[in-house]
């Protein structure tokens, strides 16, 4: 069987990039054939950023020829895939913020599947509004969204926030399910065999001149080393990775001794390699991936806020996090939600 995924795997992201690779490798370790739905988000970029972001693109663009190797022909507008939409057994979006339009713009509704014959089963995987709360735009109605998902045969999400946004905003079922990298326990096809390191690893996607002060603090009192991951960003008393390979980020997060971060992925990722991390909170709107995540574990308290004393920080990364309750946690929600998935698509 055919299952043809949309998601945001062309972004120049890391964690988008993984994601994507996440629920290629679940599609296709459940026995069906995946492939990728070649769309491009429309964005528009100067020669000078696409010069200084080039090594960063060229690598991703490696990392996915390798690891998702069957992909559609290229569209680069929703209209390109309306007309000419790829065949297939099952349309899957997700995961990731696949349901944020301030992300997929003028593409909107291409990831509620707004392409494709009505005799293609319509699933999602662990999609996200990326919000608390349905915004309606000039590109994604409501009236039209909803129109959409009752095309679904089935509403597979990543947050609790998304099951209320579908229930109250769209009088619709769903049910949560993990995020797909969550779906294995780790990745070796990657990173090969990997130790620890005396590294205190820093992730930040919000810029935050006040987070790298705090870092470089935290390192010293740790007796760490500083090294920075994912970010271009070049300071004082902090080591950059810029532009890892994906291998790499996912390996400098793995073997770090602390973990200091605002990213969901790198929250991901800290879990599945046991890592010590704090949560440092970015953009208090984004806050609910995060925080629903970390609530399944019973791990909330791992969320710092700017007005949080260093001493706070500091005591959260020295206390130990009991993974052998985390990781009954996670494999109980693993073996749940691969279920789901295969039943989707079956059904």
């Amino acid at each position: 069987m055919k299952v043809s995924i949309i998601t945001y795997h062309d972004e120049d992201n890391y964690g988008a990039t993984l994601q994507a690779y996440a629920t290629y490798k679940a599609v296709e370790s459940l026995g069906y054939k995946p492939e990728i739905i070649n769309l491009h988000l429309p964005y528009r970029f100067s020669l000078a950023t696409k010069l200084v972001f080039s090594l960063k693109r060229w690598r991703l663009n490696s990392f996915r020829k390798r690891f998702m190797p069957v992909m559609t022909k290229v569209y680069h507008s929703i209209d390109e895939l309306r007309q000419d939409p790829p065949s297939s057994d099952v349309y899957l979006v997700g995961s990731d913020q696949t349901w944020n339009p301030t992300i997929s713009r003028a593409n909107a509704l291409a990831y509620f599947l707004d392409f494709g014959g009505s005799g293609i089963k319509r699933i999602s995987y662990a999609s996200s509004f990326g919000v608390s709360h349905w915004e309606d735009s000039d590109v994604a109605k409501k009236e039209k969204v909803q129109e959409l998902l009752t095309r679904f045969s089935t509403l597979l999400v990543r947050e609790s926030k998304a099951v209320d946004i579908l229930r109250d905003e769209f009088g619709l079922a769903s049910k949560q399910v993990v995020d797909p990298v969550l779906l294995f326990p780790s990745y070796p096809e990657l990173t090969g065999d990997i130790g620890e390191t005396d590294r205190m690893i820093v992730y930040k996607i919000k810029n935050d001149a006040d987070f790298y002060k705090k870092a470089v603090i935290i390192g010293k009192r740790l007796n760490c080393d500083i090294h920075s991951v994912g970010s271009m960003r070049r300071l004082e008393g902090i080591h950059t990775h810029y532009p890892e390979r994906i291998e790499n980020w996912v390996k400098n997060i793995g073997t770090a001794r602390y973990v200091f971060t605002d990213s969901f992925h790198g929250t991901v990722l800290s879990l599945l390699y046991h890592r010590q991390f704090v949560v440092y909170v970015g953009e208090a709107k984004k806050l609910s991936r995060l925080s629903s995540l970390l609530e399944l574990l019973g791990l909330e308290n791992r969320i710092c806020w700017g007005e949080d004393d260093l001493e706070k920080i500091i005591n959260l990364l020295q206390t130990p996090i009991d993974y052998k309750k985390v990781d009954e946690i996670l494999n109980k929600e693993r073996n749940i939600s691969l279920e789901c998935l295969k039943k989707a698509i079956d059904n």
